[in-house]
């Protein structure tokens, strides 16, 4: 009679890892989410697009409906599925970000200057004209280009992602070592 233990031991490996696969596809799915929010705010700096860091932190993944501020790149929610497909969204919800993503016409924003940065004030009677010099200010496309950079890298980036987890769980561990 031979010893199988070992044979057990991988079957109930496998078992668990199949036993798993929602986690497992969630922590990958997020780990992309915040993959392209690092890739976002990495472009935004590079690119100096404002000269506060509020724009960049206001990029997140998640669920927009459930995130009420922070600077975390993840807000919590779990990604959402569709049959075989599965989702998580990629956004910044601050309120000038659609105007920096896809341009916007010159107009008066009311405000006045604090030394050194703007301060927006609807009730006031003084302010800017933005853009200053131009009649419009092309956009920027932060988002969609950080989503396409990181879906041009996803397979090798969730190869690795993958491979690390089956290591994992052959070697005894769960997601939660992940």
């Amino acid at each position: 009679m031979s010893d199988t233990r070992e044979l057990r031991a991988w079957r109930d490996n496998l078992q668990r890892m199949l036993d798993d696969k929602d986690a497992i596809l969630d922590v990958l799915i997020i780990g992309e989410g915040v993959h392209a929010v690092g890739v976002a705010r990495k472009l935004a700096t590079d690119e100096k697009v404002v000269n506060t860091g509020q724009y960049r932190a206001a990029f997140h993944a998640g669920n927009q409906q459930s995130y009420y501020g922070g600077k975390a790149d993840y807000d919590g929610s779990r990604p959402r599925r569709y049959g075989k497909r599965v989702e998580i969204d990629f956004y910044n919800n601050l309120n000038y970000a659609k105007h920096l993503e896809y341009g916007f016409r010159r107009h008066f924003v009311p405000g006045y200057w604090d030394g050194h940065t703007f301060v927006y004030d609807k009730d006031a009677k003084s302010g800017m004209m933005a853009p200053a010099k131009k009649s419009f200010q092309h956009g920027k496309y932060i988002l969609f280009r950080a989503l396409r950079q990181t879906e041009k890298t996803q397979e090798p980036r969730l190869k690795r992602k993958i491979k690390r987890i089956i290591q994992k769980y052959m070697a005894g561990g769960s997601i939660n070592d992940y």
